[in-house]
Protein backbone atom coordinates (compact mmCIF):
# COMPACT_ATOMS: atom_id res chain seq x y z
CA UNK A 1 0.00 0.00 0.00
CA UNK A 2 1.15 3.49 -0.94
CA UNK A 3 0.13 7.44 -1.55
CA UNK A 4 1.13 10.09 -3.41
CA UNK A 5 0.14 13.77 -4.15
CA UNK A 6 -1.29 14.37 -7.63
CA UNK A 7 -0.28 17.55 -9.08
CA UNK A 8 -3.57 18.61 -7.82
CA UNK A 9 -2.74 18.29 -4.35
CA UNK A 10 -4.71 15.20 -3.96
CA UNK A 11 -3.87 12.11 -2.29
CA UNK A 12 -3.92 8.96 -4.36
CA UNK A 13 -3.76 5.61 -2.98
CA UNK A 14 -2.74 2.64 -4.99
CA UNK A 15 -1.57 -1.24 -4.09
CA UNK A 16 -4.42 -3.47 -2.77
CA UNK A 17 -4.37 -2.43 0.69
CA UNK A 18 -4.76 0.76 -0.65
CA UNK A 19 -8.19 -0.03 -2.44
CA UNK A 20 -9.51 -2.01 0.22
CA UNK A 21 -9.36 1.10 2.09
CA UNK A 22 -10.67 3.10 -0.01
CA UNK A 23 -13.80 0.96 -0.53
CA UNK A 24 -13.77 1.10 3.51
CA UNK A 25 -13.84 4.72 3.47
CA UNK A 26 -16.59 5.01 0.33
CA UNK A 27 -18.50 2.66 2.76
CA UNK A 28 -17.96 4.52 5.99
CA UNK A 29 -19.26 7.58 4.02
CA UNK A 30 -22.20 5.96 2.99
CA UNK A 31 -23.14 4.26 6.15
CA UNK A 32 -22.95 7.54 8.02
CA UNK A 33 -25.22 9.36 5.38
CA UNK A 34 -27.78 6.82 5.49
CA UNK A 35 -27.85 7.21 9.06
CA UNK A 36 -28.29 10.89 8.78
CA UNK A 37 -31.33 10.03 5.88
CA UNK A 38 -33.31 7.81 8.69
CA UNK A 39 -32.28 9.00 11.44
CA UNK A 40 -35.04 9.41 14.05
CA UNK A 41 -37.09 12.98 13.60
CA UNK A 42 -39.13 12.47 15.77
CA UNK A 43 -40.12 14.95 18.10
CA UNK A 44 -42.99 15.02 21.09
CA UNK A 45 -45.16 17.96 20.91
CA UNK A 46 -44.30 18.14 16.99
CA UNK A 47 -44.87 15.04 15.05
CA UNK A 48 -45.65 12.76 17.74
CA UNK A 49 -47.54 12.93 21.39
CA UNK A 50 -49.88 15.69 21.79
CA UNK A 51 -49.74 18.57 19.13
CA UNK A 52 -50.95 21.77 18.96
CA UNK A 53 -51.06 21.27 14.78
CA UNK A 54 -50.79 18.18 12.77
CA UNK A 55 -47.69 17.06 11.08
CA UNK A 56 -47.31 16.88 7.61
CA UNK A 57 -43.69 15.86 6.58
CA UNK A 58 -42.18 12.57 6.85
CA UNK A 59 -40.80 12.31 10.51
CA UNK A 60 -38.11 9.63 9.03
CA UNK A 61 -37.21 6.72 11.75
CA UNK A 62 -37.07 3.35 11.24
CA UNK A 63 -40.08 1.17 10.29
CA UNK A 64 -41.97 -1.29 12.60
CA UNK A 65 -44.73 -3.53 11.23
CA UNK A 66 -47.81 -2.34 12.02
CA UNK A 67 -51.21 -4.74 10.29
CA UNK A 68 -52.96 -7.53 12.41
CA UNK A 69 -52.08 -5.63 15.58
CA UNK A 70 -52.86 -2.65 17.51
CA UNK A 71 -49.60 -0.33 18.00
CA UNK A 72 -49.42 2.09 21.21
CA UNK A 73 -47.27 4.87 22.48
CA UNK A 74 -47.41 6.23 25.54
CA UNK A 75 -47.76 10.02 26.15
CA UNK A 76 -48.89 12.93 28.52
CA UNK A 77 -51.75 15.56 28.37
CA UNK A 78 -50.70 18.94 27.88
CA UNK A 79 -51.64 21.47 31.07
CA UNK A 80 -54.64 22.92 29.75
CA UNK A 81 -55.60 20.14 27.08
CA UNK A 82 -59.17 18.96 27.55
CA UNK A 83 -60.14 17.09 24.18
CA UNK A 84 -58.60 15.43 20.93
CA UNK A 85 -60.09 16.61 17.77
CA UNK A 86 -57.36 14.23 15.43
CA UNK A 87 -55.04 11.56 15.66
CA UNK A 88 -52.83 10.51 12.78
CA UNK A 89 -49.89 7.76 12.46
CA UNK A 90 -46.95 7.52 9.57
CA UNK A 91 -47.45 4.42 7.38
CA UNK A 92 -44.07 4.11 5.95
CA UNK A 93 -44.65 1.35 3.11
CA UNK A 94 -45.12 2.54 -0.88
CA UNK A 95 -47.22 -0.33 -2.14
CA UNK A 96 -49.27 -1.35 0.68
CA UNK A 97 -52.84 -2.94 0.16
CA UNK A 98 -55.71 -0.44 0.26
CA UNK A 99 -56.83 -1.29 4.09
CA UNK A 100 -58.79 -0.24 6.70
CA UNK A 101 -58.30 1.12 10.36
CA UNK A 102 -58.71 2.55 13.92
CA UNK A 103 -57.23 4.69 16.17
CA UNK A 104 -58.16 5.32 19.77
CA UNK A 105 -56.84 6.22 23.17
CA UNK A 106 -56.40 4.15 26.40
CA UNK A 107 -55.77 4.73 29.84
CA UNK A 108 -52.18 3.87 31.62
CA UNK A 109 -51.97 0.67 33.70
CA UNK A 110 -49.57 2.41 36.31
CA UNK A 111 -48.82 -0.93 37.22
CA UNK A 112 -47.69 -2.63 34.67
CA UNK A 113 -46.49 0.61 32.37
CA UNK A 114 -49.11 -0.40 29.87
CA UNK A 115 -52.70 0.52 27.97
CA UNK A 116 -55.01 -0.22 30.08
CA UNK A 117 -58.82 0.30 29.20
CA UNK A 118 -60.55 1.82 25.54
CA UNK A 119 -61.45 5.09 26.34
CA UNK A 120 -62.62 5.58 23.12
CA UNK A 121 -61.82 5.13 19.45
CA UNK A 122 -62.68 6.51 15.86
CA UNK A 123 -64.87 5.17 13.22
CA UNK A 124 -63.12 3.01 10.31
CA UNK A 125 -61.56 4.40 7.85
CA UNK A 126 -59.06 3.72 4.74
CA UNK A 127 -55.19 3.55 5.12
CA UNK A 128 -54.56 4.18 1.17
CA UNK A 129 -51.79 2.70 -0.92
CA UNK A 130 -48.84 4.66 -0.41
CA UNK A 131 -46.89 6.35 2.28
CA UNK A 132 -48.17 8.71 4.41
CA UNK A 133 -49.99 10.24 7.41
CA UNK A 134 -53.07 8.36 8.16
CA UNK A 135 -55.64 10.61 9.94
CA UNK A 136 -58.85 10.55 11.13
CA UNK A 137 -61.35 13.62 13.13
CA UNK A 138 -62.09 12.52 16.62
CA UNK A 139 -64.20 14.16 19.63
CA UNK A 140 -62.25 12.73 22.64
CA UNK A 141 -62.80 14.37 25.99
CA UNK A 142 -59.21 13.66 27.92
CA UNK A 143 -57.92 15.19 31.19
CA UNK A 144 -54.99 17.78 31.03
CA UNK A 145 -51.22 16.25 32.78
CA UNK A 146 -53.29 12.87 32.52
CA UNK A 147 -50.99 10.03 31.06
CA UNK A 148 -52.69 7.90 28.32
CA UNK A 149 -51.61 5.71 25.40
CA UNK A 150 -52.44 6.60 21.58
CA UNK A 151 -53.00 3.79 19.61
CA UNK A 152 -53.95 2.08 15.91
CA UNK A 153 -54.92 -0.80 14.59
CA UNK A 154 -54.81 -2.42 10.91
CA UNK A 155 -56.66 -5.18 10.44
CA UNK A 156 -54.92 -6.90 7.70
CA UNK A 157 -52.08 -5.96 5.10
CA UNK A 158 -50.13 -7.99 2.27
CA UNK A 159 -47.69 -6.16 1.98
CA UNK A 160 -48.16 -5.12 5.39
CA UNK A 161 -48.49 -1.37 6.66
CA UNK A 162 -45.37 -0.04 8.88
CA UNK A 163 -44.94 2.67 11.18
CA UNK A 164 -42.02 4.66 11.73
CA UNK A 165 -40.53 4.51 14.81
CA UNK A 166 -37.35 5.91 16.78
CA UNK A 167 -35.10 4.46 19.54
CA UNK A 168 -34.67 7.36 21.85
CA UNK A 169 -37.43 7.98 24.38
CA UNK A 170 -40.82 7.40 24.39
CA UNK A 171 -42.43 3.74 25.40
CA UNK A 172 -44.41 1.13 23.21
CA UNK A 173 -47.08 -1.78 23.32
CA UNK A 174 -48.52 -3.99 20.93
CA UNK A 175 -51.72 -6.03 21.58
CA UNK A 176 -52.11 -8.96 18.69
CA UNK A 177 -54.82 -9.16 17.02
CA UNK A 178 -57.01 -7.05 14.22
CA UNK A 179 -59.52 -5.16 16.69
CA UNK A 180 -59.13 -2.79 19.79
CA UNK A 181 -59.48 -5.09 22.99
CA UNK A 182 -61.69 -3.42 25.39
CA UNK A 183 -58.98 -3.83 28.00
CA UNK A 184 -55.31 -4.48 26.46
CA UNK A 185 -53.64 -7.66 26.28
CA UNK A 186 -50.05 -6.70 25.68
CA UNK A 187 -47.95 -9.22 24.02
CA UNK A 188 -44.74 -7.19 24.06
CA UNK A 189 -44.26 -3.64 25.43
CA UNK A 190 -40.43 -1.62 25.86
CA UNK A 191 -38.87 1.58 26.84
CA UNK A 192 -37.09 3.87 24.77
CA UNK A 193 -39.35 3.54 21.38
CA UNK A 194 -40.85 6.43 20.18
CA UNK A 195 -43.70 5.72 17.43
CA UNK A 196 -45.22 8.12 14.83
CA UNK A 197 -48.92 8.54 16.00
CA UNK A 198 -49.98 12.02 17.34
CA UNK A 199 -53.05 13.54 18.36
CA UNK A 200 -54.24 16.98 17.72
CA UNK A 201 -55.82 18.84 21.31
CA UNK A 202 -57.69 21.66 22.00
CA UNK A 203 -57.50 23.49 25.83
CA UNK A 204 -60.39 24.82 28.14
CA UNK A 205 -62.35 27.52 27.03
CA UNK A 206 -59.68 30.86 27.11
CA UNK A 207 -62.40 33.40 28.31
CA UNK A 208 -64.61 33.13 30.98
CA UNK A 209 -67.58 34.35 28.75
CA UNK A 210 -69.65 30.97 28.32
CA UNK A 211 -71.54 29.00 31.08
CA UNK A 212 -70.16 25.97 32.70
CA UNK A 213 -73.37 23.86 33.00
CA UNK A 214 -75.27 22.65 36.46
CA UNK A 215 -73.55 22.13 39.27
CA UNK A 216 -70.32 23.92 38.26
CA UNK A 217 -69.06 27.44 39.88
CA UNK A 218 -69.05 30.15 37.03
CA UNK A 219 -66.58 33.01 37.49
CA UNK A 220 -66.27 35.97 35.28
CA UNK A 221 -63.65 37.64 34.63
CA UNK A 222 -64.65 41.39 33.92
CA UNK A 223 -61.37 41.81 31.79
CA UNK A 224 -63.20 39.10 28.85
CA UNK A 225 -65.68 41.62 28.69
CA UNK A 226 -68.35 39.28 28.59
CA UNK A 227 -72.14 39.31 27.13
CA UNK A 228 -74.24 36.78 28.31
CA UNK A 229 -76.72 36.04 25.84
CA UNK A 230 -77.94 32.51 26.70
CA UNK A 231 -79.32 31.00 29.04
CA UNK A 232 -77.21 29.47 32.36
CA UNK A 233 -78.56 27.34 35.01
CA UNK A 234 -76.09 26.69 37.68
CA UNK A 235 -78.11 24.40 39.30
CA UNK A 236 -76.00 23.98 42.53
CA UNK A 237 -73.00 26.42 41.11
CA UNK A 238 -72.45 30.21 42.34
CA UNK A 239 -71.77 33.15 40.03
CA UNK A 240 -69.22 34.97 40.97
CA UNK A 241 -66.99 37.95 39.77
CA UNK A 242 -63.33 38.80 38.91
CA UNK A 243 -60.98 41.30 37.55
CA UNK A 244 -61.53 44.60 36.33
CA UNK A 245 -63.79 45.83 33.70
CA UNK A 246 -67.53 44.86 33.11
CA UNK A 247 -70.16 42.37 32.22
CA UNK A 248 -73.46 42.71 30.10
CA UNK A 249 -76.46 40.21 31.61
CA UNK A 250 -78.99 39.95 28.71
CA UNK A 251 -80.26 36.41 29.73
CA UNK A 252 -81.58 34.58 32.60
CA UNK A 253 -78.96 32.76 34.61
CA UNK A 254 -80.28 30.27 37.52
CA UNK A 255 -77.48 29.97 40.48
CA UNK A 256 -77.68 29.66 44.07
CA UNK A 257 -75.32 32.70 44.91
CA UNK A 258 -74.19 36.02 42.95
CA UNK A 259 -71.11 37.08 44.10
CA UNK A 260 -70.40 41.37 44.32
CA UNK A 261 -69.02 42.38 41.01
CA UNK A 262 -66.68 44.50 43.07
CA UNK A 263 -65.28 48.28 43.27
CA UNK A 264 -63.70 47.56 40.01
CA UNK A 265 -66.29 45.57 38.36
CA UNK A 266 -69.62 46.77 36.43
CA UNK A 267 -72.60 44.21 35.92
CA UNK A 268 -74.85 45.53 33.30
CA UNK A 269 -78.83 44.42 33.70
CA UNK A 270 -80.16 44.22 30.21
CA UNK A 271 -83.44 43.95 29.61
CA UNK A 272 -83.36 40.33 29.13
CA UNK A 273 -81.42 39.49 32.10
CA UNK A 274 -83.35 37.73 34.81
CA UNK A 275 -81.09 36.32 37.91
CA UNK A 276 -83.04 34.16 39.48
CA UNK A 277 -80.85 32.74 42.95
CA UNK A 278 -82.28 29.69 44.69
Amino acid sequence: MGCKMDKKGRVILYGSLGIVSLFILIYFVVFIYQISLVSATLELGTNCGFVTEAPTSDPGGSALLACNRASAGKFTSPAGAIKIIEIGWWSSITSANTDTCRVGIYSNNTGDDEPLTLLAQSDEFSTGTTTGWKKMSVNFDIEPETTYWLAVVVPYGNPCHKIDYSTTGGRYSQDAGGTFSETWNADFATNNFLIAIYAVYETGVSDTCTCPGSGENWEVDMSDFCVISEACDLGTGTLSFTGAGWCKCNASVDTINLGDPGASGILYIQDSCKITID
